[in-house]
């Protein structure tokens, strides 16, 4: 839902604005996809890294709002760990 969110943000509501609004970072992956691709397995990795190179914007905002979310979540989780064992110290300690 936050990457929905995010990308309506960016002004993304379909498949033809996705290509619009991200035409630059579209070309330079697909050209970087379709090169890896090729150097490793010729003209097919050439096309599959060419396909897979049209939604990597896409799916780099996707990892980026899931690390986050990833991280924030650990923080909190760290937090009521180290609220319970102060609070343990406190009630054993005294």
């Amino acid at each position: 839902m936050v990457f929905i969110s995010m990308l309506s943000r960016f002004g993304i509501t379909d498949i033809s604005s996705y290509f619009r609004k991200l035409r630059i970072p579209i070309v330079i992956s697909v050209v970087v996809c379709a090169c890896i691709g090729a150097s490793d397995s010729g003209l097919k990795g050439f096309i599959l890294g060419g396909l897979l190179g049209l939604f990597a914007p896409a799916a780099l905002l996707w990892l980026g709002v899931m690390l986050v979310g990833i991280t924030i979540f650990i923080a909190i989780y760290a937090a009521a760990w180290a609220v319970i064992f102060c609070v343990l110290w406190w009630l054993l300690g005294s």
